[in-house]
């Protein structure tokens, strides 16, 4: 199976738009959030984010190519929206011969870059790696250890809990902890996107995270 760049790319910021937006309304009110839907391109702004990290746009390319207009729409849902920064992420292969004079034309510089891998589900590790920790499903009565565990060990805004606590028990999440004892120390969750999925929030506290948590997260995820 080859992979699509552009496949990927929705289901990622797939995941992004429905951790945040599919929120309830009184937790979108509270936190701002908002998001913007253009053809395959979602925007996601979350204006309570004091990182910024939230607030992105992808899903650029197939049908929905880059073009003047549909990123400068973007950069206004992100100032309607009370955000102070947002990214504009472009798998390279989407990247149009015009996009330096875009990036000019709207004021955008540079940032990080990020190396995002794939695989079939057949080809990931068909066994964990060794930990002393518990790995299990998470239900809705564990939801805010969950999602308490996930923000702190990003070092988020703890008014963003709620947010992150609503994604267990949707349809398209598959959510998942590690325990120390009766302690949650790791968070992983699993968003299905068609024929692709996003693994998402994969975060351990700090003197967990030698346990290689992530490598076990791979495996059980697989099992799903």
């Amino acid at each position: 199976m080859e992979l699509s760049p552009v496949l990927a790319e929705r289901a990622e910021i797939g995941a992004y738009a429905d951790f945040a937006g599919g929120a309830p309304a009184d937790v979108l009110s509270h936190l701002g959030i908002r998001t913007l839907n253009a053809g395959s391109v979602q925007a996601l702004a979350v204006r309570a984010d004091s990182s910024c990290f939230l607030n992105r746009a992808g899903g650029f390319g197939g049908d929905t190519p880059v073009t003047l207009d549909l990123v400068a729409a973007v950069c206004d849902f992100f100032r309607s929206s009370g955000v102070s920064a947002g990214s504009i992420m472009i798998a390279p292969s989407e990247l149009p011969s015009s996009w330096p004079s875009i990036a000019a034309e709207l004021n955008l510089t540079e940032g990080s870059r990020y190396v995002k891998l794939g695989c079939p589900v057949s080809d990931v590790l068909v066994s964990p790696a060794d930990s002393s920790l518990r790995i299990g499903p998470v239900d809705a009565a564990r939801s805010t250890a969950w999602a308490t565990t996930m923000i702190s060990a990003f070092g988020m805004d703890e008014t963003l809990i709620p947010m992150a606590a609503s994604t267990v028990g949707r349809p398209a999440w598959r959510s998942y902890a590690a325990w120390s004892s009766d302690h949650l120390v790791a968070t992983g969750s699993l968003f299905i996107h068609g024929p692709y999925a996003d693994m998402f929030g994969g975060a351990t506290l700090p003197s967990f995270r030698p346990l290689y948590t992530r490598t076990t997260w791979t495996w059980h995820n697989k099992q799903s």
